[in-house]
């Protein structure tokens, strides 16, 4: 898991990882490796893939986690589509839009249950609505991730063409961000949540869009092709199972997680002032709704159905598509079948 290739590298890099003592010790032959392209780089926003490993819930499933970075959703989604990993975390939006062009994608575990991109100005900026940005200039952290969607519904759900009255530039994340944004070169920002922690980490203060329907969203949830969901159940049990362990795991001790994650991701160290506010506002994303019932994993069909008529309304998706087919909630009772309270104990007593 130390290994964190790209997509398009990937395959040689983990060859040499697992050639490499920094690696650790080589899968056991019981162990499958488990390719996942990440819509992040990992890190606290992936905390419970780092706990999995060290706690053993992913061996216990006889499965080791090859995580790999993508630029956002999209990429994310791409290298699951051509198979170039065997799941992915992605949005809804990449989902929804596969299924109308009739690619065989199925979430079978929503990670994060809140909405993790924003959209903001800085708090002393003249504009309090998104409707006041007509004719400005609009930051993007990335058009390759999911908030390129979301940015260009919201403006529609506005009533503004994001082709004709907005321009929207990539500007990067973080100290860029904040710069062009101080600068006046761009007159709001669209990212992920972090991106906006990043830039408030700079000295900046932000005023989010809080207009429309996204406090009802989810985000990125765990997708395979729809052959591994009919013809390996087991894996995606396995899989779901020591991310769910991992996840309850985090929210019983929040510094025994940092630390773990730590050791896994080195670069967490090096701002903690930033790293361990950020695990606990992506615990926070993680908390489950009430109709879970606590289950980890839990997928709300009137979720998928806001993000579809969302994404309907702003010309993201171009024709309905039945949301039943994009998402299934039919292993989540195996993936909860196990001891929570002795997870909750091995995080009381870890450090």
């Amino acid at each position: 898991m130390r290994c964190n290739p790209s997509v398009g590298t990937f395959v040689a890099a983990a060859l040499l990882c697992a050639a490499a003592p920094f690696c650790g010790m080589q899968a056991r032959a019981a162990e499958r490796d488990v390719h996942i392209a990440l819509s992040f780089p990992n890190g606290v926003v992936w905390p419970y893939f780092s706990v999995a490993s060290k706690m053993g819930f992913a061996r216990e499933e006889g499965i080791n986690f090859k995580l790999v970075s993508t630029d956002g959703s999209a990429a994310s989604y791409k290298a699951l589509a051509t198979r170039q990993v065997d799941f992915a975390m992605t949005q809804p939006a990449q989902i929804l839009n596969g299924l109308a062009l009739g690619e065989k994608i199925t979430s079978v575990y929503t990670a994060y249950q809140g909405h993790v991109y924003q959209f903001a100005t800085l708090a002393s900026s003249p504009f309090h609505r998104i409707a006041d940005l007509k004719g400005q200039k609009i930051g993007i952290s990335s058009v390759a991730g999911g908030q390129f969607a979301y940015l260009r519904a919201a403006l529609k759900d506005a009533g503004l063409d994001p082709d004709k009255d907005v321009q929207i530039a990539e500007v990067g994340r973080g100290g860029a961000a904040a710069i062009a944004l101080k600068d006046n070169r761009i007159a709001a920002y669209s990212a992920s949540f972090v991106d906006m922690m990043t830039i408030g980490q700079a000295g900046e203060k932000l005023r989010l869009f809080l207009e429309g329907p996204t406090a009802t969203f989810f985000s990125d949830s765990l997708a395979v092709q729809t052959t591994v969901v009919q013809q390996d159940p087991k894996l995606i049990v396995g899989v779901g199972r020591a991310i769910a362990k991992g996840t309850e795991f985090c929210m019983t001790n929040v510094e025994a997680c940092w630390n773990i994650v730590a050791t896994y991701v080195p670069d967490t160290t090096r701002k903690p002032e930033f790293t361990k506010p950020l695990l606990k506002a992506v615990l926070e994303l993680h908390r489950l709704p009430p109709q879970a019932n606590g289950q980890w994993g839990y997928q709300r069909l009137e979720a998928w159905q806001a993000v579809e008529d969302f994404l309907i309304d702003g010309g993201q998706l171009k024709q309905k598509v039945d949301v039943k087919e994009a998402f299934t909630n039919a292993f989540i009772p195996d993936i909860n079948k196990f001891d929570a309270a002795k997870v909750k104990e091995l995080a009381q007593q870890a450090e």
